[in-house]
């Protein structure tokens, strides 16, 4: 077997509440991937990719929160790229204004002077993998560097929501939903998930995580932690092993690590 170098997972934690709060630990984490300038240049357009799935009274919790997305923003920002946030709700109840309102990202875009990019205006293109062809979000596809903001949490069908399911939400309008439907198999919805990812291929990782308890995730004491790395499939390794779980029985990274798109054995 070849020489190969491992992929670095930093975690670093935190406490919630003053912006300044959020982006000192996001730096911390990424101070161990070599800063953020390792992965973005000036001059560059930058995709922020959040887990903004729905928007449900009383679910916050459960999608990336606005200071955390605001402070990745600012530091691509003072570096002299172009900061842009976007995301495909896998539920949206009304207009994507509404959405952008409940989940909180409205205010703290017009108060840092982020652009918001809807991507079921924006436009899609056809990406053709094997035998399936998905339309991913042009936004997406023409930004120059993707960075993936997941929310870490529990997903039933294949077993955790992190970095390589975030992608899913570059598919604008039903198709989202239609896999679901299409693929009842936890691993066969995996499969598509990871196609889906490996047409994307996020340049950055950074998933936030708040202590659980069970299959509960609250907010103890504000307390929050920072996850990044490069590579996605090692993220959703460790990030498996923060809820507990056998990251070969989560279904997306067993597959995304058996193609070869990144490490996914915590060893």
């Amino acid at each position: 077997m070849g020489n190969f170098e491992l992929p670095t997972v930093s975690v670093a934690r935190f406490e919630g509440g003053a912006p300044d709060n959020y982006q000192a630990g996001i730096e911390d984490a990424l101070s161990y991937q070599g800063g953020i300038d390792q992965f973005v240049k000036p001059g560059q357009r930058v995709l922020l990719k959040p887990d903004f799935m729905y928007d449900y009274p009383g679910n916050h919790g459960l999608t990336t929160s606005p200071e955390f997305i605001a402070a990745v923003a600012r530091m691509v920002k003072n570096l002299g790229a172009e900061a842009v946030i976007g995301d495909s709700p896998f539920v949206l109840r009304g207009e994507m204004d509404d959405f952008w309102r409940n989940t909180g990202i409205l205010d703290v875009a017009q108060r840092d002077q982020l652009e918001l990019v809807n991507f079921e205006m924006s436009g899609s293109r056809a990406v053709a993998l094997e035998t399936k062809v998905y339309y991913v979000s042009r936004a997406v596809l023409e930004a120059d560097v993707v960075i993936n903001l997941p929310r870490l949490k529990y997903d039933s069908r294949v077993g955790i929501a992190g970095g390589v399911r975030n992608m899913l939400g570059t598919l604008p309008g039903f198709q989202k939903g239609r896999l679901y439907k299409e693929f009842s198999n936890g691993r066969n919805l995996a499969g598509a998930l990871v196609d889906i990812f490996s047409a994307v291929r996020p340049t950055l990782k950074i998933a936030e995580a708040v202590p659980c308890d069970g299959r509960r995730q609250s907010s103890i004491d504000n307390e929050i932690f920072a996850v990044a790395s490069s590579d996605t499939v090692a993220l959703d390794t460790v990030l498996a092993e923060i809820l507990r779980l056998d990251a070969c029985k989560v279904f997306t990274t067993r597959v995304a690590a058996e193609a070869g798109l990144g490490i996914g054995w915590l060893e």
